[in-house]
């Protein structure tokens, strides 16, 4: 594998820390040769040439901050140089768990056909909007909630999931395996919550990565 001189990245840059490194005025593509020769030198690696090419082609599209915090964990979690892959993951899992938690709060409220939820006016007391016929009741508007915008991301991903084409097939689907929707009617094996939800997520991060 070739290989490139130290000197064309000076010790000084390389010792930058990651999120020093993501700051300075270089371009996009010269940040991330930065921070991956300072990567390949921690690991005591030689400057390879294949990688200070490749990993800028590759992680380009990903916001600096998002790329500081993943070479700093690849540093620091990782024993041995790690894989492109690597880097990779450390940024869009992060961006799928944002995602999934959007679904899953959305999920429990607007249901499999992601409907708005219609606003409403309800009688209870406590609350300062006096009926007027009937001072001993309070009269209290709901307004309507739209359901929350999905990354298109995240909705290819489900439509993958689903294995039917469509967002809704994704959702019902999470809906009846994920155990935060179990009840003691559809559970399905005692005990196995965590395991579920790990298969669960697992299957749909691969859904995600698909639609990248």
């Amino acid at each position: 594998m070739g290989t490139i001189q130290r000197s064309n990245h000076s010790p000084s840059a390389i010792m930058l820390s990651y999120e020093n490194i993501f700051q300075t005025r270089q371009d996009l593509t010269d940040q991330i040769k930065t921070a991956t020769a300072r990567l390949l030198t921690v690991k005591g690696r030689e400057l390879e040439e294949t990688a200070l090419q490749v990993w800028p082609a590759q992680l380009w599209r990903y916001q600096p901050v998002e790329l500081a915090a993943a070479f700093n964990r690849a540093e620091l979690q990782i024993r041995a140089f790690p894989d492109l892959a690597d880097i990779v993951d450390f940024i869009e899992k992060p961006r799928f768990h944002d995602a999934f938690a959007l679904v899953l709060q959305g999920l429990a409220k607007h249901g499999v056909d992601w409907q708005r939820i219609p606003g409403m006016r309800e009688v209870a007391p406590g609350h300062a909007a006096i009926r007027p016929d009937d001072p001993s009741t309070f009269v209290v508007l709901r307004d309507p909630v739209e359901p929350p915008e999905l990354p298109r991301r995240i909705i290819q991903a489900l439509e993958i999931f689903g294995q039917i084409g469509t967002m809704r097939g994704g959702l019902v689907r999470l809906k009846r395996d994920h155990p935060v929707f179990w009840t003691g009617d559809t559970e399905f094996t005692t005990g196995q919550h965590g395991r579920q939800a790990s298969m669960i997520e697992k299957e749909l991060y691969q859904a995600w990565q698909e639609a990248g």
